[in-house]
């Protein structure tokens, strides 16, 4: 492991970053970020495009497709014919459930921390397709035993075998880790497949799928490799392949096309995104010093913004397994605020309006963003460590954030 070649942190940022300098970014697990030299990569290709559509749409896209799935499948340590590219983690999710043969009266096993959107395709999957939708609730802080008692606690309970069990390697909101490992092994035993939404894992945790073992998963690049957006990966294990088609189905369709294939062309796009990993790759490995050079750096800020919060207001167990590069902060509360946010914690509506007062003011008067929600009676924030930060960063997002609920507990949207 070597050091990165400038001090990761705000000169980092000033050099390797197209990041508007005036604003603070601490929430790179939403959108993440490109650096400059992969945002000239990007335009070096969509030009060679438009330069001459025929000739790089025939006799260029599809090769630097399979070159950039190469890259991608070494990181995951895979066969790059078990992998394709999809716009984002939603969209293998989508491919996945929507694909698959299930027959009438199966079963889904998904947490009660599912990500929104993907939520949405179990239940109209589940509708579609009259299946039933079974559900592992997680309150956290949980230990890893904990959590793996609470999957197969469900798959005891259940009066028929589960089909299918939907889970993160690292769960967005909160933004916890899962012993996602152990659970694929626990799918296995109980003869279920594995559908592992890694939403939040290339770029900032190891995936090793020759030993995790999945049926399926998928994860965005974008978040923390260092891709242009929309950009994710799709594995799906070879016996499942013959069910799986991309949306739209294009060109590439039938028993003598090969998986990959299937997803290399999908219409008149533009495809200038998915030729960046190379460049990507080469970033985190000759500027920012290689993977663990990153990822200790992540992790370490997450650990210091613990410390200086305090250990009682960060969501951790005691073996300290739920942080990665998220870290949930506990705001707060009087028991008049704690008692009318409870009441509502349910209303998905409210919590929308919650959400949109913080943002507009964190934004316009603060130039920030940051997560927030409501878990297990606690009402937090999510931090995101990166490389372009340092601790005087979530400081100062967290001031802005004070300045902002001052205002909100005064406001209508709280006491009404």
């Amino acid at each position: 492991m070597s050091s990165p070649t400038v001090p990761f942190g705000k000169e980092f940022k000033a050099k390797y970053f197209p990041l508007e300098v005036s604003s603070n970014h601490v929430n790179h697990g939403s959108y993440g970020a490109v650096p400059t030299t992969v945002v000239e990569t990007m335009q070096e290709y969509f030009m060679k495009d438009v330069s001459f559509p025929d000739r790089f749409t025939y006799a260029e896209q599809p090769k630097e497709m399979v070159k950039s799935l190469k890259l991608v499948a070494n990181l995951l340590n895979t066969d790059y014919k078990n992998t394709a590219f999809v716009n984002n983690a939603t969209s293998g999710a989508n491919v996945v459930l929507r694909s698959y043969p299930f027959q009438k009266g199966d079963i889904i096993l998904v947490t009660s921390t599912i990500y929104d959107s993907c939520l949405h395709t179990v239940e109209y999957v589940a509708e579609r397709y009259e299946l039933e939708i079974q559900v592992v609730d997680l309150e956290f802080p949980l230990s890893d035993a904990e959590i793996v008692d609470r999957f197969e606690a469900v798959f005891k309970k259940s009066t028929k075998p589960i089909k299918l069990c939907f889970f993160d390697t690292i769960i967005s909101m909160p933004g916890i880790k899962l012993p996602f490992t152990e659970i694929v092994s626990l799918c296995k035993k109980y003869n279920c497949l594995s559908c592992v939404d890694g939403a939040h894992s290339i770029g900032m945790i190891p995936i090793d799928l020759e030993k995790i073992n999945p049926d399926f998963y998928f994860s965005n690049l974008h978040k923390w490799l260092y891709v242009p957006r929309g950009f994710a990966v799709m594995y799906v294990k070879p016996e499942h392949q013959q069910f799986i088609e991309p949306f739209p189905i294009s060109h590439a369709y039938g028993p003598d096309v090969q998986f990959f294939e299937k997803f290399i062309f999908s219409g008149s796009n533009d495809f200038s995104r998915f030729f960046c990993v190379e460049k990507a790759i080469e970033f985190r490995n000759e500027v920012c010093g290689g993977e663990d050079n990153i990822r200790e750096y992540c992790q370490s800020l997450a650990k210091k913004i613990g410390e200086y919060f305090g250990k009682d207001r960060v969501i951790d167990n005691e073996e300290g397994t739920l942080v990665t590069s998220l870290i949930n902060i506990k705001v707060p509360l009087t028991s008049e605020q704690h008692q009318l946010l409870a009441k509502r914690k349910n209303d998905a509506a409210y919590w929308k309006k919650v959400r949109c007062f913080f943002w507009d003011r964190l934004l316009k008067d603060h130039k920030t963003y940051l997560m927030l929600g409501w878990h297990n009676d606690m009402f937090y924030i999510r931090f995101s460590c990166q490389i372009y930060n340092e601790l005087e960063d979530y400081i100062s997002a967290y001031d802005a954030f004070e300045k902002v609920f001052a205002e909100f507990a005064k406001s209508s949207l709280l006491l009404e």
